[in-house]
Formats: structure tokens, C-alpha cells, sequence
């Protein structure tokens, strides 16, 4: 069995509200965020802003994305020339982010341009070539607590100088797709559910597509993924909780234009999950694949439920409108693990949880009848304890260790009797994941 890496992803923290969406921040992380150490281009950059500024000024981290630097620098175009991004706030300012554009010439960085935008923070930053020019446009999000939605600029680095265009609707989350354009979440004029655009620049201006609204109520969007719907077709994997509670997914099909039915399939009700496990690609082949989730079956007459939960990660079969499964795991979400198993363990096995002792049991499943089930060979027990009881264990080597997180360590007891549905040792710490619950 391959090893497999099991992600949840990083949940996209907002949450769509009568009055408004919000961001997540409940405390300001820039005072709790250490600077790193700067490159020597950034101290040179910094020296600038210090000759420019003064010494009255803050420098601001990004909260989200790929790029989390308060200087941040990148390439945007195929010449030598380097440019850079940086994030401040003057000493005296609470509602504004300077956003400074740079450009490294004859070894001197010199400033291209310097714009002033409203919000509280950087939310993300990332770069595309949106007006197919050869050169990358900054694409900067920008958080306002205050009113919990989002602002969105973009800036055009061109040869006779810069060109700064601002997204009149606030956004949500927005993702930059290579030479698709920008795919933007908006909230909608109810508040209560939302739209999505897919956009380029043409002419110094935004050029969009017509927009999807989504016809159901959204309470929090969890994850936005771009990738293969099929090894010749990209899509927008988006997952979201609704107003019962489950997440679900939908897939935005992306051919350069959304144009209602034609670009989204609406048909995934069976994504629908009560844990938060977000899509991925799990095999590095370039396909997302979708968690789509079944109850393990308890032993009859636990005590306690296990609510562990079997995960077929499936790719969505356009042509016949459905997924397959090619991988599976199974998934604790409250003890925060995940591992992968052979396929004969799906409806396979059963369990039972002993929560004193925080540990699970999975056993191989009898059926003589649709309703009797005798419980077979015990293959697996999993147990999570505090790291002060594992260094007071003596037999250490009866266990298999699968590794610590907060103050807990999980470990494994493998059964030695010959079954096929056993997992060894080496298999299981190949493929087992802690989850930090979110």
C-alpha cells in the first residue's frame, strides 16, 4: 500500500452572517508575530522604507496564503529585474494598509508606487497574469474586522509604470487560477448565500464572466481548491457548511468563462459529511479528490458510539456523472487521526470505543443474518494517551508508535493472528495522520 499524506487543509475561517461574513480574527496576530529574519534584499528594502518613513511605521504579515511575509519578493515578468511587495501601516493609522511596490535596478531599489487601502489588515496576497501580458499583476485581499467583509485590489506592473484597479464588490475568498483569470467568492445582497466570478483585465479594467449564484444558504465556506476534475479539465472544488451543518461540495467546471448549468454541477449530494474534511489531491497526480464519507458500524450494544467515520476519496467521473473511489481511510475525528486501509476493510469491520481510556478497536465483522452480527477477529486497537503515561511504560516494545501531538501520544497494538484484513505495523505508521481538530 502507497504511502499516502492525509491533510485537512486550512480552513478558510469566515462565516456568513445576517449582518455580514466574518474573518476569523479574534485577536491580533500581528502583535503575537515574531519578524523573521530578513534577506539581505530585504534589509535593503527595509532601509528605504526607514529613509522614506521614518521609524513611526508597522509592517504588516499577510494572514492567509502562499505568502506570508510583510516584504514579499517575486519576479513578474522574464527579465533579471526583481520587484517586491510590502505590507505596512503608519503608527498612527487603524483603518489603512500602504500597500509599496518595488523594483530592483543597477543593485538600488527603487518605488514604483505606493497606495494607500482601506482594512485592518492583509488578508492574502498572491500573483497571475490576468491581462495575458506576460507579466504577473499583485492581486492583494484585504481584511476590514469592522465591517467583516473584505476589500480586493489588484496592480498592474507595466513598463511605463503601475496601474492600480479595485474590485467594486467586497469578496469572500478569491484564488488566483494560472491563465484562467481570478475566480472570486462575493457575498450576496441577502447576505445569506453567495456568488462567484471569474475574472480577467482587459483595457486597465476588470472584464468578468456572467456569475453562479448559489441557490443554498451558506453558513461558512471551508476550502477553496484548484485542480483536475479529470486529467484534461480543471475545476474549483469549493467546500462549504450549510444550514444543517454538513459540509459539502460543489465543483465549478473552468473553461475561461462561468456561464451557469453548462460550468457548475449541482449534483454532489453525496459529499455531504459532519466532519471537516476538506478536498485534496492525495495522490499527487493532479486530480482533486473528494472525501466521501460512511459510518463505521459500531459492535452491537456498545455503550458508546464510535462515530468514526469510513472515507472513500473519489475523483468525479464527468461522463457518468459520478465519483470513484480510488483510495480509502478511516477517520476519528475526535480522537484526531486518520489512516489508510486496504479496500476489503470497507463493510468489512466494526468497532467500539472505550472513551475512559481513549482508545478504539477495530474488528473484523460476521453477519449470519441483516440483523445479528457476531464480532470476529479484533485487527486493530489505536490508543491516545497523555505523554507522561507513555514514558511511565515499561513494555514499550509491544507497541507500535505513531506519533505525539499537543501532549499525547497515539499507539498502535496489531494483532498476530493470520487474518487478511490485518495492517502491519510498517503500513500503519506509513500511513496514519494526526489531525488537529479545527
Amino acid at each position: 500500500m502507497k504511502k499516502k499524506y492525509f491533510c485537512l487543509g486550512i480552513l478558510i475561517l469566515f462565516t456568513v452572517f445576517i449582518g455580514g461574513c466574518g474573518d476569523g480574527n479574534f485577536f491580533d496576530i500581528q502583535s503575537i508575530m515574531k519578524p523573521p529574519q530578513l534577506s539581505e534584499d530585504e534589509e535593503l528594502i527595509k532601509s528605504v522604507i526607514d529613509r522614506k518613513l521614518g521609524k513611526d511605521f508597522i509592517l504588516k504579515y499577510p494572514q492567509r496564503g502562499d505568502y506570508r511575509s510583510a516584504i514579499v519578493l517575486h519576479n513578474f515578468d522574464s527579465e533579471e529585474k526583481n520587484e517586491a511587495v510590502i505590507f505596512y501601516q503608519l503608527g498612527d493609522e487603524k483603518n489603512a494598509i500602504h500597500i509599496m511596490i518595488m523594483q530592483k535596478i543597477n543593485g538600488s531599489w527603487n518605488i514604483l508606487g505606493d497606495y494607500l487601502e482601506y482594512g485592518n489588515d492583509v488578508d492574502k496576497v498572491c500573483f497571475g497574469d490576468l491581462n495575458s501580458d506576460g507579466r504577473d499583476e499583485i492581486i492583494v485581499g484585504l481584511a476590514d474586522s469592522d465591517t467583516n467583509l473584505n476589500n480586493l485590489a489588484v496592480y498592474e506592473v507595466e513598463k511605463d509604470g503601475m496601474n492600480e484597479i479595485k474590485l467594486d464588490d467586497k469578496y469572500i475568498e478569491f484564488s488566483c487560477l494560472e491563465k484562467n483569470g481570478l475566480f472570486i467568492i462575493c457575498p450576496s445582497s441577502a447576505n445569506d448565500s453567495f456568488y462567484t466570478k471569474l475574472i480577467k483585465i482587459k483595457n486597465k479594467k476588470f472584464s468578468e464572466s456572467s456569475a453562479i449564484k448559489f441557490g443554498e444558504t451558506i453558513t461558512k465556506c471551508n476550502s477553496l481548491v484548484y485542480g483536475g476534475i479529470t486529467d484534461k479539465e480543471d475545476g474549483i472544488f469549493l467546500d462549504y457548511t450549510n444550514l444543517d451543518g454538513k459540509i459539502k461540495t460543489e465543483i465549478i467546471r473552468v473553461s475561461g468563462k462561468l456561464s451557469g448549468n453548462t460550468n457548475k454541477i449541482y449534483n454532489l449530494g453525496s459529499s455531504k459529511r459532519d466532519i471537516p474534511i476538506l478536498c485534496k489531491d492525495i495522490n499527487n497526480d493532479g486530480i482533486i479528490e473528494v472525501p466521501v464519507t460512511s459510518t463505521v458500524e459500531d459492535v452491537a450494544g456498545a455503550e458508546k458510539k464510535c462515530n468514526t467515520n469510513m472515507i472513500n476519496w473519489s475523483y468525479y467521473d464527468l461522463e457518468n456523472e459520478k465519483f470513484k473511489s480510488i483510495e480509502k481511510s478511516v477517520c476519528n475525528y475526535e480522537m484526531g487521526y486518520n489512516f489508510f486501509v486496504p479496500d476489503n476493510w470497507d463493510k468489512n469491520i466494526i468497532c467500539s470505543i472505550d472513551e475512559k481510556y481513549q482508545s478504539e478497536k477495530f474488528y473484523e465483522q460476521h453477519i449470519d443474518t441483516t440483523v445479528n452480527k457476531d464480532v470476529g477477529d479484533m485487527l486493530l486497537e489505536i490508543k491516545k494517551i497523555s505523554l507522561y503515561e507513555w514514558k511511565s511504560i515499561n513494555d514499550k516494545e509491544n507497541y507500535v508508535f505513531l506519533g505525539e501531538n499537543n501532549g499525547f501520544v497515539y499507539l498502535a497494538t496489531i494483532s498476530k493472528k493470520e487474518n487478511e484484513l490485518i495492517i502491519s505495523g510498517d503500513d500503519l505508521k506509513k500511513n496514519f495522520e494526526i489531525i488537529n481538530k479545527l
